[in-house]
């Protein structure tokens, strides 16, 4: 049996071989991980994981305000606290409405709507956990609360005192 055996052209020795797995930096946590020439082609080369991926086009797509994220937006304006608006955490692999850096609080304006659904729902927990976990504050605000400005107001500011 020759050389052209196919068991001897498996891998490095393969006449087609471009090398092996590339090691790259996720362009959202910054983690290193190893991918192939294959996925780098695809674009799917630049992120760890496909919550990243989902984060990176999620904060790179241009996005209008939702009413009730204006109405928040307006509160928290109205009190005069700085905030950062749709800021990317890759702590929490997420992207929250609000972001108040001196507190680490995150604010999230759910609609009543989406986030009825039990599946929506557990993927809230999870990020809540995942927030928490790594010591940021999450604060949901639901539609209902967010119609009420006093309501609403009341719970931002009971919140940012240290009051649950």
């Amino acid at each position: 049996m020759g050389k052209n055996f196919s068991k001897f052209r498996i891998g490095k020795n393969h006449p087609n071989w471009k090398g092996g797995k590339i090691k790259r930096k996720c362009k959202v946590c910054g983690k290193n991980f190893l991918t192939t020439r294959t996925e780098v082609a695809k674009k799917r080369g630049k992120f760890c994981s496909y919550a990243c991926m989902g984060v990176w086009s999620k904060s790179h797509m241009k996005k209008k305000d939702t009413s009730i994220e204006l109405r928040v937006e307006k509160i928290l304006k109205d009190i005069g606290i700085r905030f950062e608006k749709q800021k990317v955490i890759p702590e929490g692999k997420t992207i929250p409405d609000f972001y108040i850096p001196e507190q680490r609080l995150v604010i999230y304006a759910d609609g009543e709507y989406w986030h009825s659904f039990p599946k929506t729902r557990k993927k809230d927990a999870n990020q809540d956990f995942l927030l928490a976990f790594n010591g940021f504050k999450v604060l949901r605000l639901r539609e209902n609360i967010i119609n009420s400005k006093t309501k609403c107001r009341n719970r931002i500011l009971k919140v940012l005192k240290g009051e649950r």
